[in-house]
C-alpha cells in the first residue's frame, strides 16, 4: 500500500490541475521519508524517523542554469503573476538551490531574463532548512474548512542558546534567515528559569530587533494542568498583531513547544490527524528519543471534560477557563486564518 500512495504522489508531482484550469509543475521540498510519512498514517512515524538524527530539514527547489554564455546568474521569484514582489537572486554556481519556500503556493519566475514561467510547491508541513538548529517548522499552512492557516506568521523551533548557558548555539546563518527571510520580530522561550535552564538570558540571541519573552513552563506531567497561568500569557502574546511573526521553542522543540503548537493549531480548527502529524513530525529532528501520540492522547482526553462538541471548541473553553478572552481568541482566529 505504501508503494502504491508514493506512486501516485510521485504522479502528482508532474503536474497540478488549478480551478482555473492552469497546470502548474509541482516542486517537491519534503524528502521521500517526510512525504511517505505525511501521505499515511501518523502512527507509522517510527518507520520514518526516531528522533535520533537530523531528519527535519527541507529540501532545496533547484533551477537548473541553461544559459553558459554569462558568468554570473540571476533568478527573479515571486508570488505575484506580475512579478511586482519579486526577490531577486544571484548565483555563479550551475543551479539556484533556494530554500524555505512557502508550501502549496504558485510562484512565477524568470531565469536569466528568459522566458517567464510558473510552478507550484506541495502541500504539507512547511518544514524548514536553518542550519544549527533542528525540528523546525511553520505553523501554518493547515486546511480549517475552506480556509487554511497562513504561512509566515509563527514558526515552532528549538532553543538558539544552550540550556543553562549564555552560550549562543544558533549560527549566523540561521540568524538571517529567520531575521531577513522569516523576519521574525518576536522569540518566545519556554524553558525555565528557576533552574537557569534558559541561561539566564535576557535578550534574544536573534539580535536586536528581536523581543526576546521569557514564559517559563513546567514540563514533568501533564503541560496543560501543569502550566495554566503561563499557557494564558502564552495566548496573550499571540493575540497581539504587532508581535508577528513570532517563534517559540523550548529546549528541543517538541514537548512544551508540542503543547502550545497543539492548542493554538487546535483552537484554530486543524484536524486532529494532522494535530498528531505535526507533533510526531518532530521524531525527523535530533530530539535524543523517540516521541509516541500518548501526549496527544493525554490532552485530547484532558480536554473532552468540557463536553463541547469539537476538540476546537473544548480548547477555546480551556482557554477561557485560564483566564484568555474571548476577543483574544478572536484576534488569534482573525490573525491565523482571516476570521
Amino acid at each position: 500500500m505504501k508503494k502504491i500512495i508514493a506512486l501516485i504522489l510521485l504522479v502528482l508531482s508532474i503536474f497540478m490541475l488549478t480551478s482555473c484550469g492552469e497546470k502548474y509543475e509541482i516542486k517537491n521540498f519534503h524528502t521521500d521519508a517526510q512525504r511517505s510519512y505525511l501521505a499515511g498514517d501518523y502512527k507509522d512515524i517510527t518507520t520514518y524517523a526516531n528522533g535520533t538524527e537530523e531528519l527535519s530539514y527541507t529540501l532545496p527547489i533547484t533551477f537548473d542554469i541553461v544559459n553558459d554564455s554569462i558568468s554570473t546568474h540571476t533568478l527573479l521569484l515571486s508570488t505575484d503573476k506580475q512579478m511586482s514582489n519579486s526577490i531577486k537572486y544571484e548565483t555563479d554556481e550551475q543551479a539556484f538551490k533556494i530554500y524555505n519556500l512557502l508550501a502549496n503556493t504558485v510562484y512565477y519566475y524568470q531565469l536569466d531574463n528568459g522566458i517567464k514561467s510558473s510552478f507550484k510547491t506541495e502541500g504539507g508541513i512547511r518544514n524548514l532548512y536553518v542550519p544549527s538548529l533542528t525540528n523546525i517548522r511553520d505553523m501554518g499552512g493547515y486546511s480549517v474548512g475552506k480556509n487554511s492557516v497562513k504561512q509566515g506568521l509563527i514558526y515552532r523551533s528549538s532553543k538558539f542558546n544552550a540550556d543553562e548557558s549564555t552560550e549562543t548555539i544558533i549560527n549566523e546563518e540561521a540568524i538571517r534567515i529567520l531575521t531577513e527571510d522569516l523576519r521574525v520580530k518576536t522569540e518566545i522561550d519556554l524553558r525555565k528559569i528557576d533552574d537557569n535552564e534558559n541561561g539566564g538570558i535576557t535578550v534574544s540571541p536573534l539580535g536586536s530587533t528581536v523581543n526576546y519573552v521569557s514564559i517559563p513552563m513546567k514540563s514533568s506531567g501533564n503541560i496543560l494542568t501543569l502550566n495554566k497561568e503561563v499557557i494564558a500569557k502564552f495566548f496573550r502574546i499571540l493575540a497581539d498583531e504587532t508581535n508577528y511573526p513570532i517563534v517559540f521553542h523550548c529546549s528541543i522543540g517538541t514537548d512544551r513547544t508540542g503543547a502550545m503548537a497543539f492548542l493554538l493549531n487546535g483552537l484554530l480548527g486543524v484536524s486532529v490527524d494532522d494535530l498528531y502529524k505535526d507533533y510526531l513530525f518532530s521524531n525527523f529532528g535530533q530530539i535524543y528519543s523517540v516521541r509516541t501520540p500518548s501526549a496527544i492522547d493525554t490532552y485530547i482526553r484532558n480536554l473532552e471534560r468540557y463536553g463541547k462538541d469539537s476538540l476546537k471548541d473544548n480548547i477555546e473553553a480551556y482557554l477561557l477557563e485560564i483566564g484568555v478572552t474571548a476577543k483574544e481568541i478572536q484576534n488569534i482566529r482573525s490573525i491565523m486564518i482571516g476570521k
